[in-house]
C-alpha cells in the first residue's frame, strides 16, 4: 500500500507540473539600446578653405599647405572611452583611401597630428573627447599632373563608440 501511495503522490505532483506548464504563456521583451546621444560641429557643415597659395608643383611632394581642422563634439550622456573617427567620402580607386575631388588626380588626405588618417576607415582617436583635432592636405594622385584651377571635395564625419 506505502508504494501505490507514493505512486498516487508522484502521480499527483507530475499532473501538477504538467497542468502549471500548460498555462504558461510566453514573454516578449522589447528592448532599444541608445548609445550616447552627440552633436558633431553644433550641426553645422565642416568648411576648410586651402586659400589661393595652393601651387601645383608642391602638391606631389606632399609640402602643399596642410590646414588645422577643430571639430567640437558635444554629447548629453557619458560616452565609452574607445572613440573612433570615421571619414566617409568618394575614394578615387578601393586601394587609394584619400578624398577624391572634382578636379583630376588631386585628392585630400587627412591626418591625426602626423597619422595618416584613411579615408572610410574607422581609426581609434586617443585625443580630448569633446575636440577632435584632425588636419588635411590637398596632394595629386602618385606624380600625376594636376591642372590649376579650383575643386570641391566632399566628406561625412562619423564617430563611434565602444
Amino acid at each position: 500500500m506505502c508504494g501505490l501511495s507514493l505512486l498516487k503522490n508522484t502521480a499527483l505532483i507530475l499532473l501538477c507540473l504538467i497542468s502549471v506548464y500548460a498555462n504558461a504563456s510566453k514573454i516578449n521583451v522589447n528592448v532599444n539600446v541608445l548609445g550616447p546621444s552627440c552633436i558633431i560641429n553644433d550641426g553645422n557643415a565642416i568648411e576648410i578653405d586651402f586659400g589661393d597659395d595652393v601651387l601645383s608643383t608642391n602638391l606631389s611632394t606632399g609640402s602643399g599647405p596642410k590646414k588645422t581642422i577643430f571639430i567640437e563634439v558635444k554629447c548629453t550622456n557619458d560616452a565609452p572611452n574607445n572613440w573612433y573617427l570615421f571619414l566617409e567620402g568618394e575614394q578615387w580607386e578601393p586601394s587609394i583611401k584619400v578624398l577624391k575631388t572634382s578636379k583630376e588626380n588631386l585628392s585630400i588626405v587627412f591626418f591625426t597630428g602626423s597619422e595618416w588618417l584613411p579615408l572610410n576607415e574607422k581609426k581609434y582617436y586617443s585625443g580630448p573627447r569633446s575636440l577632435f583635432i584632425i588636419s588635411a592636405r590637398p596632394e595629386s594622385i602618385g606624380s600625376a599632373k594636376v591642372e590649376p584651377g579650383p575643386f570641391t571635395a566632399f566628406a561625412t564625419v562619423k564617430i563611434f563608440f565602444e
